[in-house]
């Protein structure tokens, strides 16, 4: 499953509009988890944290994804 995170702390109103803007078609997250994952600093964007159905952070990704390094990242 993919989640978006706010990380530019938009209100609500805007986030949607940014969401249709995009075409984002996954849920966004309007608080950041990284504190619950040790991750406390994020170095740049985009960043895709990969966490287990244990929900146990597995990797982190830096710069855009494909299917390919999403698999390889998860080890499926």
């Amino acid at each position: 499953m993919v989640f978006g995170v706010n990380y530019d702390h938009v209100d609500n109103t805007k986030l949607n509009q940014i969401i249709q803007k995009m075409g984002i078609h996954f849920p966004v997250l309007k608080q950041d988890p990284g504190q619950k994952f040790g991750i406390m600093n994020v170095e740049g964007l985009p960043m895709t944290v990969v966490i287990n159905p244990k929900g146990e952070k597995i990797n982190i990704l830096m710069g855009e994804q494909t299917i390919e390094t999403l698999t390889r990242a998860t080890g499926l």
